[in-house]
């Protein structure tokens, strides 16, 4: 079908042991005495979107594959899928009223990544199509990780009291 479906499983694991220790953070922040601020919220909300989109894409491949035979116009539609979504989510995160001038650095990259795999369809990118595609799914992996990190470090009103 294609180079590695084990490497997705992989990160289709990785990205599900980020979503069980986000339930964790979950609960122990919901039973604290403290309420939740919009941007743990956005930051929660966004940590189990992209571990539910890093495991939606690692399977895509094999769900289109069903109806598309051939390896690489399976890995391009794929990355196409991907790209569209990391352009589209880059973009409503930085129109967030909670995304902070030091946080438009994330969906920047999200963007660079988007448009990474749409150079699945040069004459460079066909050598390195799945490679591409990794490192779309990969972004969404390390993107919940930065997020489950800042939902878990102490809040400034926490620390100062």
């Amino acid at each position: 079908m294609f180079n590695s479906p084990e490497t997705l499983i992989s990160l289709a694991e990785v990205a599900i042991a980020i979503a069980g220790f986000s339930s964790i953070v979950l609960v122990v922040k919901s039973t604290s005495s403290q309420t939740w601020s919009q941007q743990n919220t956005d930051f929660f909300t966004g940590m189990a979107l992209h571990t539910m989109l890093a495991v939606f894409f690692c399977f895509l491949p094999s769900i289109v594959n069903i109806f598309v035979q051939e390896p690489e116009t399976t890995l391009r539609i794929t990355c196409a899928i991907l790209g569209t979504q990391l352009l589209l989510h880059s973009a409503v995160v930085i129109c967030l009223p909670t995304t902070q001038s030091l946080f438009y650095i994330l969906p920047v990259v999200g963007l660079s990544f988007g448009v990474l795999q749409l150079f699945s369809f040069t004459d460079w990118g066909m050598q390195r199509i799945f490679e591409l595609y990794l490192a779309g799914i990969i972004f969404h992996v390390l993107q919940a990780s930065v997020l489950f990190l800042l939902l878990t470090l102490p809040s400034r009103d926490a620390t100062d009291g």
